[in-house]
């Protein structure tokens, strides 16, 4: 199962809920949600995420590349934004190189 929610703005910025496998028809769900999305500079947090697929990555790719911050928790995950983060860094440079990324303290 997964699910996407808008939570309450943290730091100025809306923040959208990732849950549950990011994969197959659950990417095309969030592309259309992001695609109707007007305002693109929001938190994607991914901490509730336990999976994503190739499909899943090229879209949390571009989403950065639109603006989007990824939030991420758990080490995989982080690892994952981390990876997303260098290839936005190369197709779009960026005087603070780690604007689009964050992780959770703690983890």
């Amino acid at each position: 199962m997964f699910k996407v929610s808008v939570g309450k703005p943290q730091f100025g910025r809306p923040r959208v809920i990732l849950e549950g496998r990011l994969e197959g028809p659950e990417v095309e769900e969030l592309e259309r949600f992001w695609a109707c999305f007007v305002f693109k500079q929001v938190e994607v947090d991914l901490s509730g995420v336990t999976f994503i697929d190739a499909d899943g990555e090229r879209l949390l790719s571009a989403m950065s590349l639109d603006g989007a911050q990824l939030i991420a928790g758990g080490l995989v995950n982080k690892l994952l934004v981390e990876a997303i983060e260098q290839k936005r860094a190369v197709a779009k440079p960026s005087s603070d190189p780690g604007q689009n990324v964050s992780t959770k303290e703690g983890e």
